[in-house]
């Protein structure tokens, strides 16, 4: 159904793709969490914080998207596309007919559930994120000059 509505619509999928769901703080909504006294009855506790990371870490250049890495870049690298929703003009550099859009696979997030579940293309999506854990430039241990931007065509 999805897929339906975007072929169908694909100037409202632009619309909400070129403006919340690129900023780091969409992310943050669900990686940077905690549990609230009044649920766990013992205190504030802090369950994962991937965002406030990211933001203090070298990949993060406040005002420059040139040196800046965030986390669609590498968790959702850009794939040849043909869908009519393809094309950006709100990323520094891209263009409205290049031809791409961002993989939803959401790699290096999870190998464990596709697996376990049995779901089709689990053993695909393990060889991506396996992958994309071995390039350089996306590893959190190595900053951006390292290895370049990512982002770039990949075979995802």
């Amino acid at each position: 159904m999805r897929d339906f509505l975007i072929r169908a619509y694909p100037a409202e999928h632009l619309k909400l793709s070129k403006r919340m769901y690129k900023a780091p703080e969409y992310c943050a909504a669900c990686h940077k969490q905690f549990i609230d006294q009044e649920v766990n009855r013992v205190g504030w506790v802090q369950l994962q914080n991937q965002y406030d990371n990211w933001k203090a870490s070298h990949w993060n250049h406040k005002g420059d998207p040139t040196r800046t890495v965030e986390c669609r870049e590498c968790h959702m690298p850009l794939v040849d596309s043909h869908d009519p929703a393809s094309g950006d003009s709100a990323d520094y550099n891209r263009n409205p007919h290049d031809g791409k859009h961002r993989s939803h696979r959401f790699l290096a997030a999870n190998n464990m559930m596709p697996r376990m579940l049995h779901l089709e293309g689990a053993d695909r999506q393990v060889e991506l994120t396996e992958a994309v854990a071995a390039r350089q430039d996306c590893h959190p241990g190595n900053p951006p000059e390292v290895g370049g931007r990512p982002g770039g065509p990949h075979a995802y």
